[in-house]
């Protein structure tokens, strides 16, 4: 293995083409081999991304020697045959989210890697963004007192398309599934673990889940997690303390900037003008940029890269036991029966 990871990508849609274009990003990264299905879409995406070796099988592609580890980015569904594959060849692998459909099929796939001491990780990029680590650092050192309140919300309007993988079960679809693990996630990286959860969910005609909400309590603060695919939101996430607030600027998965109120009542006008769309220069408030070069994933595709150069199986920011919580989150919320409307609030 070189000074960078030739990674093999699996899969040539929205998420894929992400991380092609963003590994140019990055030093320790090199895009090696595209495997595809459709042998069209396999050559249309080396064409964009400059890759020199396509394949429309992934097992040839794992024993062809061309690539150092594997990127999943695949429907849900099929994330885990893919790491299952990746992983009997002796190749790390980075899966984008949700890794896979179970705790139990997780808890497998990471005691796998484990034993053949390989890398697994799930791909929840927003982990490794500088603007939400921005966000912890001011919560930590208290520049909004102790907080007393949190909101996170992903939410789009898609309309009702029985095709559409976010509406078929058969690929994993459901809000909490796809959007819902962003919330989460960044109420476990300000808040910590939840002590306990509350959850609504309503399904779409496919059954899977449309919308869902969380009541997620971590300590003394009851934060407020929403998601789903039947409206249009800010997308944004609050953090309310006694002595100000910080939003996380819309979509906050991805975000770029963070804001700073130093004082409740600049809190609630900034985050009421960032909600309407106008978060233009406000008195009081601090911001703090940072822009991304690509997308957003060459952040993840750097810790990736590096930690498998290092010899490393595992990462700190993103490790096995993050992901299990989180998915058991998920398990239990969906447990319950569908309701015909969110009550918890």
């Amino acid at each position: 293995m070189g000074k960078s990871i030739r990674w093999g990508v699996v899969g040539t849609g929205q998420i894929a083409s992400c991380f092609g274009g963003d590994c140019s990003h990055v030093e320790s990264a090199k895009l090696a081999a595209i495997c595809s299905r459709s042998e069209e879409a396999g050559a249309d995406y080396a064409r964009r991304f400059g890759v020199d070796h396509t394949f429309t099988d992934l097992d040839t592609m794992l024993a062809s020697g061309m690539i150092d580890a594997l990127y999943i980015g695949t429907p849900n569904t099929y994330h885990a045959e893919a790491a299952d594959k990746a992983l009997d060849h002796g190749l790390p692998v980075l899966c984008e989210k949700p890794m896979v459909m179970t705790v139990t099929e997780a808890e497998r796939l990471f005691a796998k890697a484990a034993d053949k001491n390989l890398f697994l990780m799930e791909a929840l990029w927003t982990r490794f963004l500088p603007a939400p680590a921005k966000a912890i650092e001011l919560v930590k050192d208290g520049a909004i007192g102790d907080v007393t309140g949190f909101h996170a919300d992903f939410s789009f309007d898609m309309p009702y398309d029985r095709d559409h993988r976010l509406y078929a079960p058969e690929l994993g679809g459901g809000a909490l599934y796809d959007l819902g693990v962003y919330p989460l996630n960044v109420a476990d990286m300000v808040l910590g673990p939840a002590s306990n959860i509350e959850s609504q969910w309503i399904a779409a005609p496919t059954g899977v889940d449309q919308r869902a909400a969380m009541v997620y309590q971590a300590g003394d603060v009851t934060a407020r997690l929403e998601c789903g695919f039947d409206r249009d939101t800010p997308m944004m996430c609050t953090i309310a303390g006694t002595k100000g607030g910080i939003v996380l600027a819309p979509p906050f998965y991805g975000a770029e900037e963070v804001l700073l109120a130093r004082d409740t009542g600049t809190f609630a006008s900034m985050a009421h003008a960032v909600r309407q769309q106008r978060s233009g220069e406000m008195a009081g408030v601090e911001r703090f940029t940072y822009p991304h070069a690509g997308t957003g994933l060459e952040y993840e595709i750097e810790a990736a890269s590096r930690t498998i150069l290092a010899g490393e199986t595992t990462h700190s920011k993103m490790p096995p036991e993050k992901t299990l919580e989180i998915l058991g989150i998920i398990e239990q919320a969906l447990a319950q029966p569908p309701v015909d409307t969110i009550t918890l609030w």
